[in-house]
């Protein structure tokens, strides 16, 4: 995979490894292309598999998250709803959520612990 200069991996590659582990898991996947006319704020991934709904910002290892998307994740959050937001350094953590075994709990629907 090539990423941008310097090395990091854009948003986009993140979209692109996301949506291949969700391929390899079997998880539907419905990530909107053109927000122009959506809500702002809205999640970037809604992946659904058997009982579980997740929805995940993913944002690079610089990205900042802005308060529509602050707003719509602890909305998420207080709906019981599982959340996440994802970057680069954490693939190895998304590929856990996303198997059958699920992840290693670090994340737990706070999405706000994942921020770093």
């Amino acid at each position: 995979m090539t990423t941008e200069i310097g090395g990091e991996m854009t948003e986009k590659e993140l979209e692109r490894a996301v949506r291949d582990l969700c391929r390899l898991t079997h998880w539907l996947r419905y990530h909107t292309y053109r927000s122009q006319r959506s809500p702002a704020g809205f999640p970037d991934e809604t992946l659904v598999r058997d009982n579980r709904l997740v929805f995940a910002e993913l944002k690079s290892a610089k990205g900042v998250i802005k308060p529509p998307q602050v707003e719509w994740l602890d909305a998420l959050v207080v709906a019981g709803q599982e959340v996440y937001l994802w970057r680069p350094a954490h693939l190895d953590e998304i590929a856990a959520i996303l198997s059958y075994g699920g992840g290693n709990g670090e994340y737990d629907s706070q999405w706000k612990l994942s921020t770093s």
